[in-house]
């Protein structure tokens, strides 16, 4: 998915679970963000993302230089 605030242009990927964010994944998933000029990488998912996975993602899109949100459970349905 992709979006936009101001100057700001977000790439995301969500998942039903949080099975489906898989760690060889993060680092491409980054790069691919980074690739089409994303500022910010978003990973939503319905469920909790565990914290190992969640410092996965962070670390992946740091080494590409771009932010990171996780929206997860905790935050969307409240």
């Amino acid at each position: 998915m992709l979006g936009w605030q101001a100057t700001t242009l977000f790439s995301a990927e969500a998942k039903m679970s949080a099975g489906g964010f898989i760690s060889q994944n993060h680092q491409k998933d980054a790069l691919k963000s980074k690739a089409i000029g994303a500022d910010m990488h978003i990973a939503v998912c319905l469920e909790d993302i565990p914290e190992s996975i969640g410092v996965d993602i962070k670390q992946a899109c740091k080494a590409e230089g771009i932010s990171v949100r996780i929206l997860d459970r905790s935050q969307l349905l409240v």
